[in-house]
């Protein structure tokens, strides 16, 4: 294959026009592509001899050249042409940036990014005369390392565990590679939450220093010991460590050390540590979670911030808790080794806490893609209602869009005031989930979003006022709303028997007197959010956000009706609602259904939820990702990724979700090959 010297080749921009300096009219091109030189940063520290290193960089390389214009038959305006040509080029350079690609004999391409191009200096001499040739000198600024073409490894999909993993050998090259790490949600369920890891100057094959372990591999402590749990990881029986009896004091219930007196770890380096629980709903306390380590024999050690979760918050459902950053240096004499120690206590004497399995995520390279929900206006309304109807009771009254008001539950139904253009409701002595359900039309909903201006009017009594989604009966439906006497927000499911709690808040500033706007969204991967805020105000961040498996589809509440709910406990008291409006929203992901998200060099970005198109996300914390080389040593990489339903700490982990992962890279270099 000849040897090619190409500005700007197509594939780097499908714009490009591209302009090969070894293709006829142009004869000969020879360029000079000296390494970069180092810029470092030195300390000088007052408590040390000499200077430290603090950091170092690579300034600019300097391209230089020349190339020959020979046309055939010594065609002037071939000639012209052609340095016409080259002069655009130049210029393009110097307004847009541009690249500069060496083929080789060999059929192997390098390529440098430019930034700037020297003016043409050309050389009118006697070759111009006899031939109408001419030489042109260049130089080009360019990125300090040249790239190589982009390498897809192969894809790799877990199954069966909650944490992908897998290891390459380390690419080419002698500065680290762009890389681009694609996950794929492979289970058909939206994801909330996903987060990756990369290690490589601590890579160690070994068992003792793996990523990712089952908590039945690890050593139970205290009272604490194996247990089956459903939807956990690892099996279907003895699949968790289970603490049946937690106390007041903090006690210890999982060590790391390999089971029945194995090994402990031996790991070098950072790493975020993650664990998946379960607290059963029988819990009655507040129970904390926190991780204690250290190296050698425990002796010193350290306890990192503690987790908390209220009473029925989060309950019955897996769920991921951040447990902090582990620090862990290299020995130099002998063996290592290094423990952790999973801690919890409950406000309440015999409460339960069960962990599922662990996740060391390197901090080497390493970042956390959330979801953002927010309140788009709708572009169209499945049903509203602004209650500009005449005085009666609601029950019968037409919607302005989406069909016929009906009730349920206590007879007291709500009434239209001509007077305000509200629905109110004035009676006393329903609290219990008792009170009076007002259904808008017959259509049921799985994806959707409910909002309504509440009001309570004159009591500060314990009032319930909420939205209903996935309205099925008076036993089995969703709700969200507030308690106006003490600014209790929820969002409650309710299966035939009383109602559970998926998601709580307990400190708005809800005033009586004042409208304040209540909106839930519910999604058929089961995510709800609710959003609490004065009417006619911003939404924001929703104050509650959350998963739960009965919400999503196959699930006991994976569609019905809408509406809304209210309830009063005692005393006299008037509540109004206003502006009822139901739509089908698009609630945000990390990564949507069979769809994928990638972190590159340069950017973050998922697909939509068709997979039409590529987007920035709208959250992310941590690292664009490059991939160190292989060196001499013939490294290796390791990736560890984990997808979830929620954010840790923020609703359920509810399923051990399929993920599949593929990472490419594009080799750089100082030195051209």
């Amino acid at each position: 294959m000849a040897e090619q010297w190409i500005v700007d080749p197509v594939d780097e921009d499908a714009g490009n026009t591209p302009l090969d300096l070894l293709a006829a009219p142009f004869a000969a091109a020879q360029f000079n592509t000296p390494t970069p030189g180092i810029d470092p940063r030195w300390t000088q520290p007052a408590d040390a001899d000499g200077d430290l290193l603090a950091g170092l960089r690579y300034v600019n390389r300097e391209i230089k050249g020349s190339v020959e214009i020979v046309p055939a038959g010594g065609d002037a305006a071939a000639a012209q042409a052609a340095l016409a040509q080259l002069a655009d080029k130049v210029a393009k350079i110097n307004r847009e940036g541009g690249t500069l690609r060496r083929v080789m004999p060999s059929g192997d391409a390098i390529t440098f990014d430019l930034l700037t191009a020297d003016a043409i200096d050309p050389t009118w001499d006697a070759t111009w005369e006899s031939a109408r040739a001419v030489s042109i000198d260049l130089g080009f600024t360019a990125k300090p390392f040249w790239r190589g073409v982009e390498t897809a490894y192969g894809a790799h999909t877990e199954t069966s565990l909650p944490a992908l993993v897998f290891t390459e050998t380390a690419p080419a090259g002698d500065v680290p590679a762009l890389g681009r790490l694609v996950l794929t949600d492979a289970q058909s369920v939206s994801q909330g939450w996903a987060t990756w890891g990369l290690q490589s100057a601590h890579y160690d094959a070994a068992a003792t220093a793996a990523l990712f372990y089952e908590a039945e591999a690890c050593t139970p402590m205290g009272s604490a010991a194996v247990a089956t749990v459903s939807g956990a990881s690892g099996g279907g029986s003895n699949n968790v460590v289970t603490q049946a009896s937690l106390s007041p004091t903090w006690t210890a219930l999982l060590s790391t050390q390999g089971s029945g007196g194995g090994s402990h770890l031996t790991h070098v380096g950072d790493y975020r540590v993650l664990a998946r629980v379960l607290r059963p709903s029988s819990n009655t306390g507040v129970v904390g979670i926190a991780l204690e380590w250290g190296v050698g024999d425990f002796l010193s050690f350290t306890r990192n911030e503690a987790t908390t979760y209220d009473v029925d918050v989060l309950e019955d459902a897996f769920t991921l808790v951040e447990l902090g950053i582990v620090s862990l240096p290299e020995i130099a004499n002998g063996s290592g080794r290094w423990e952790g120690r999973i801690v919890a206590t409950s406000s309440v004497a015999g409460d339960q806490l069960s962990v599922d399995c662990l996740f060391l995520v390197p901090v080497e390279a390493s970042g956390a893609v959330s979801c953002v929900l927010r309140s788009a206006a709708p572009t169209s309304l499945s049903a509203r209602d602004e209650f500009n109807q005449t005085a009666g009771a609601l029950s019968g009254k037409t919607l302005p869009v989406g069909g016929t008001w009906a009730g349920a539950g206590d007879t007291d139904d709500f009434v239209v005031d001509t007077a305000s253009a509200t629905a109110q409701r004035a009676v006393a002595g329903d609290l219990g989930n008792t009170g009076r359900w007002a259904l808008a039309g017959s259509s049921t909903f799985a994806t959707v979003a409910v909002s309504v201006d509440a009001t309570l009017m004159n009591a500060n009594t314990l009032t319930s006022q909420a939205v209903i989604a996935r309205y099925v009966d008076t036993t089995h439906h969703v709700q969200g709303g507030f308690f106006v006497g003490n600014g209790w927000a929820f969002v409650y499911k309710r299966l035939g028997g009383g109602v559970i709690p998926i998601g709580q808040r307990l400190d708005l500033p809800v005033r009586l007197g004042i409208p304040w706007t209540i909106q839930l969204a519910v999604d058929a991967s089961g995510r709800f959010a609710m959003w609490v805020a004065p009417a006619g105000s911003p939404l924001g961040d929703p104050v509650i956000t959350g998963i739960d498996a009965d919400l999503a589809t196959g699930g006991a509440l994976a569609s019905g009706k809408v509406g809304l709910y209210d309830e009063n406990g005692f005393g006299a008291s008037t509540r109004s609602y206003d502006n009822f409006a139901v739509w089908v929203p698009v609630l945000d992901s990390a990564i949507f259904a069979n769809q994928s998200l990638a972190i590159e060099s340069a950017r973050v970005v998922r697909e939509d939820s068709t997979g039409t198109f590529w987007m920035p996300v709208s959250k992310y914390e941590g690292d664009l990702l490059t991939v160190p080389p292989a060196g001499p040593e013939g490294r290796h990489v390791r990736v560890i990724a984990k997808a979830s339903r929620s954010v840790p700490d923020g609703g359920a982990d509810s399923g051990v979700d399929d993920l599949t992962g593929q990472l490419y890279v594009t080799p750089r270099g100082l030195i051209v090959p």
